[in-house]
């Protein structure tokens, strides 16, 4: 008589299994945001880096399946990732792109934080902002200024917000970071506006408004309102 060989588990029950530690920990979050910043504050110890990892990774998958999710809940998510991502290099995993060809040595423009960069991403063009290092002094405090525009930016979805695509790491393992949006082919509102003088500008007013709006419900408050920040698409009109 021999011993019957264990059993392998089957697609479905691992997939069950799946969905019920996925519930489960929904149930858990729910429990853990009533606690507000004080139960994030923990994730922040560098020793507890790849708990954080896996903490960000769960709650950005959260976001982007939006379901049974309340607005205050998106709000309080939303504010734990941008909290989380203090630790550097701790951002989503699925966000990260491998495949993005851009010249760093190129720039087509610059802002207060970094440079900007036009790259590719497959076969369409893209958007790169890279921070800017300055060789003398520490980076720190503006990577992590960019990483957490990125937290937030990457779980908002509304016309009249810059869709991002993801992050690129030039150089994996250091304090570098690029944010991949969409390359706007129109540029920004104030070259518009002179290309276009004639332009109705109670409709671009309504489209920032309403970007504005979206924000605000989630918590976020946009500090650098400008013309030249106000990017167009190709759809506008």
């Amino acid at each position: 008589m021999t011993m019957a060989e264990p059993r392998e588990p089957t697609g479905g029950s691992t997939n069950n299994r799946a969905a019920f530690d996925y519930h489960s920990s929904r149930a858990l979050l729910r429990r853990v945001l009533i606690q507000g910043k004080p139960a994030w504050s923990s994730w922040l110890l560098e020793d507890r880096h790849e708990e954080a990892q896996t903490v960000v990774d769960f709650l950005s998958k959260v976001l982007d399946d939006r379901v049974d999710l309340e607005g205050h809940e998106e709000k309080q998510i939303l504010s734990a990732i941008r909290l989380i991502v203090e630790s550097p290099l701790v951002y989503p995993r699925g966000f990260r792109l491998k495949v993005v060809q851009c010249d760093l040595s190129q720039p087509l423009n610059e802002g207060r934080f970094g440079y900007i960069y036009r790259g590719r991403l497959g076969n369409r063009a893209v958007c790169v902002k890279a921070v800017r290092l300055f060789t003398q002094q520490d980076n720190t405090r503006d990577f992590l200024a960019q990483a957490k525009e990125f937290a937030l930016c990457a779980h908002l979805s509304h016309p009249n917000i810059l869709p991002c695509y993801g992050i690129y790491l030039p150089e994996p393992g250091k304090l570098k970071i690029c944010i991949v949006s969409k390359w706007m082919q129109r540029g920004d509102l104030r070259a518009y506006l002179s290309a276009y003088p004639d332009s109705p500008r109670r409709l671009f007013l309504v489209d920032v408004a309403a970007g504005l709006e979206y924000l605000h419900k989630h918590g976020i408050i946009h500090a650098n309102l400008k013309a030249v920040r106000r990017s167009l698409t190709l759809s506008l009109f």
